[in-house]
């Protein structure tokens, strides 16, 4: 019964691996969506603020885009 026993933890064990492991790749596909809407959204900004024909240096400022990110827009 004594290797039966270690079996089943060791099942049991893997078993609460797996949803741990899961439940982690959940959460950084989450924080990876979300940095990327943010980028997203960080050039959207940008390109909107350059259309009104704010400096590059002002909006690279706010936006936290390198000058020759705008100057791509």
């Amino acid at each position: 019964m004594r290797a039966e026993n270690v079996l089943q933890k060791i099942s049991r064990d893997y078993e609460k691996w797996a949803k741990a492991t899961t439940r982690l790749k959940g959460i950084m596909d989450y924080t990876s969506d979300m940095q990327s809407s943010r980028e997203e959204e960080k050039v959207i900004i940008a390109r909107n603020l350059k259309a009104k024909g704010l400096s590059l240096n002002l909006i690279a400022e706010t936006t936290g885009l390198s000058l020759q990110e705008i100057e791509k827009l």
